[in-house]
């Protein structure tokens, strides 16, 4: 909110020694598109929010990052059309690992591969595989959206998420090399 310097007052230093009580969130799952949240979710979230009156089930991911519940309802699921797919992170272990360097973008920007994710990997890669010929077309991709697509260089199958689009090309991200 914008207000004149005029109407801002001087906190007691006891006001000034309490935390923030307000704790800036994420909605686990959820990936904002890349115009903005459309304003018919913003407005839906709001009212189930019931201008903070309504308390509702939280289970911390990381200091920001939350699933809501209410009574058994993910609300995150009911913002899943608006939102883009999520992919679950692998948790990176604390210590020494093997890795295996999988693409270089810069010194700063790099992939790895836990070695002892290999198997999984293998078994991922035969399934798209068997499967990729088959999957149907998406249809309705958003910034963010899960895909799977042949790689031009090998032509075989693997996941991907939607980074942008123009005119009627989609730029991609490989998600597990």
């Amino acid at each position: 909110e914008m207000i004149p310097h005029s109407d801002l007052k001087c906190l007691s230093k006891d006001h000034q020694a309490q935390p923030f009580l307000a704790i800036e969130c994420t909605l686990r799952g959820c990936v904002e598109p890349e115009n903005g949240w459309p304003t018919d979710q913003i407005e839906a979230f709001e009212e189930l929010a019931q201008g903070g009156e309504k308390c509702f089930d939280a289970e911390f991911h990381t200091e920001s990052e939350i699933s809501l519940f209410d009574g058994s309802d993910n609300v995150g699921a009911a913002f899943e059309n608006a939102a883009a797919v999520v992919f679950e992170s692998v948790t990176c272990p604390v210590g020494p690992a093997q890795v295996y360097i999988t693409h270089v973008e810069s010194l700063e920007e790099f992939y790895i591969q836990l070695a002892e994710n290999s198997g999984q990997l293998d078994d991922l890669m035969a399934d798209l595989a068997s499967q990729g010929d088959s999957l149907p077309h998406c249809t309705q991709l958003r910034v963010g959206s899960a895909c799977a697509m042949q790689f031009s260089e090998d032509n075989d199958w693997y996941r991907a998420r939607v980074l942008a689009f123009n005119g009627d090309t989609t730029r991609v991200q490989y998600i597990d090399y």
